[in-house]
This record gives C-alpha cells, sequence and structure tokens, in this order.
C-alpha cells in the first residue's frame, strides 16, 4: 500500500505541474508559495495570480509525513487527489473536475477499503458500497443526483441482509423481502 502511495504521489506531481509556456505571461507569472507553522512546513504549492495552481501538498503537524496531494488549476480544484494518514497509508482517492468530485472515489482504513463510490458534478450517481472493518459489506446501495434511488441493502458483520428497501429520490418507496440468514458453519 505504500509503495502504491508513493507511485501515486510521483504521478500527481508530475501530472499537476502548473502549466508553461504562453498562456503563464497572459495569466499572470508563477510562485512558488509555501505555509509553515513554527518552523514546520505545513503545505507547499504553486500560485498564479494569487490563485493556486498546480499541485498542492499538505503535510500533518505532528509529523510533516504527507496529508494530501490535490491538483488546482486557476484555484480550483483539478485532478486526480489523495490523503493519507499521519502514518502514510492511503485514506483517499478520487478525482476532481471544476472543483467537484468526479468518477471513482475510494476511501480507505488502512489496508482494507472502507467505502467505494461514484460521483458526478459533485454528487453521489449510481452505486455506493460500505464496508466494516473486517472488509465485508455493511451497506450497498444506488444513488441518483446525490439522492438513494433504487434497492438498496443493509448487512449484518454475517453478511446476513438485515434490511433492504426499494428508494426514489431519496424516498423509501417500500420495504423489500429480507433472505433469510446464512447458516453459521461451527468450526
Amino acid at each position: 500500500m505504500k509503495n502504491y502511495f508513493w507511485v501515486l504521489l510521483l504521478i500527481l506531481a508530475v501530472a499537476c505541474q502548473p502549466s508553461g509556456g504562453d498562456e503563464g505571461a497572459a495569466s499572470g507569472s508563477l510562485e512558488r508559495s509555501s505555509t509553515e507553522e513554527n518552523g514546520k512546513l505545513l503545505g507547499e504549492g504553486y500560485l498564479r495570480g494569487g490563485e493556486k495552481d498546480g499541485t498542492w501538498i499538505t503535510y500533518h503537524k505532528r509529523n510533516g509525513l504527507v496529508e494530501s496531494v490535490i491538483g488546482y488549476k486557476n484555484g480550483s480544484k483539478e485532478g486526480p487527489y489523495m490523503k493519507a494518514d499521519d502514518k502514510g497509508s492511503v485514506t483517499e482517492r478520487g478525482f476532481y473536475v471544476s472543483n467537484k468530485l468526479e468518477g471513482p472515489r475510494v476511501k480507505f482504513n488502512r489496508t482494507r477499503i472502507k467505502e467505494e463510490s461514484n460521483y458526478q458534478n459533485g454528487q453521489l450517481e449510481g452505486a455506493r458500497k460500505l464496508f466494516y472493518d473486517n472488509g465485508k459489506i455493511q451497506e450497498e446501495g444506488n444513488f441518483k443526483n446525490g439522492k438513494r434511488h433504487g434497492e438498496n441493502k443493509w448487512f449484518d458483520q454475517e453478511e446476513n441482509v438485515t434490511i433492504a428497501a426499494e428508494y426514489a429520490a431519496g424516498e423509501k418507496v417500500k420495504d423489500l423481502p429480507v433472505p433469510e440468514k446464512k447458516e453459521v458453519e461451527e468450526k
């Protein structure tokens, strides 16, 4: 997982560098910027005309490890991003378009996936899955325009469906039948 973090960090750093060339002269020159507190670097990146442009990296106050890597264009979040905890493990990754989440977003709990979701224009859209800390499914549902829509299910720790319902535009339409619980195998 940590190797994945450093590969992602390298890709982001290269892919999200501020654009240069003729447009730089027209829209203002680039200047490197950093934020410090008590002599500790908390963040760094580029500014163009006073707005964030290119890759911005923030650091955890406690130990200086990378906290987030986010691309910016004209002050808006743009492109892939990632967040990490103060031990260096990736906690979230996704993509921004014009300051709004777009496409798949994954959240992690150390080495396990905690949430898989999809965004369109900054709102939940399509399938979303939540997982218990042990990696088993906790919730599975669908969204449209940021609201529950279609079949949604909730599971117990043994992955038995405990609640099932159909939604339309965020409102529960009806309860759905819940299957019989799985037999627990004795060891």
